[in-house]
């Protein structure tokens, strides 16, 4: 009986762990890029890292282009703090271990000292590796109010 119990159980375990690797992955990206945004709106670095590709380029809205270790440092050295961040209008599309999130948002940030609030359009590239999906991609464009 004692092995029959252990059986169930393993059994019951594998199903649950297949089933959570079987979620949509368009659902996984969504959540990814939500807690993206609010990372760095908590400027939580250890967090935004781990969602951020070794080989990240982040387009910015002014033209200026970052690698990870160069946006992380603006963050950590408050060159650059994102006040709020609220995307609208956002659409995902995914392509096997590939997603890209376009949308549009509404973006508070303190640049140099000077706050700053404007709309942008954006588009995100994420890559799926071992099941871990991260940004490989930013750039966003300024809408002229």
């Amino acid at each position: 009986m004692k092995r029959f119990l252990l059986a169930v159980a393993v059994l019951a375990h594998l199903g649950a762990c297949r089933t959570a690797n079987l979620r949509d992955p368009a659902d996984r990206v969504r959540e990814i890029d939500q807690s993206r945004f609010r990372a760095m709106v908590a400027n939580d670095l250890e967090t935004l890292a781990a969602v951020l590709a070794d080989d990240l380029v982040y387009i910015h809205s002014d033209g200026d282009v970052d690698s990870k270790e160069e946006f992380l440092q603006r963050l950590r050295s408050g060159s650059l703090r994102y006040r709020s961040i609220e995307p609208t209008d956002v659409r995902l599309r995914t392509y096997g271990n590939t997603a890209v999130v376009t949308g549009r948002a509404k973006m508070a940030v303190n640049r140099g000292g000077s706050d700053r609030d404007f709309e942008i359009r954006y588009t995100a590239v994420y890559r799926a590796r071992s099941n871990h999906w991260q940004l490989v991609s930013w750039q966003s464009t300024r809408i002229q109010q």
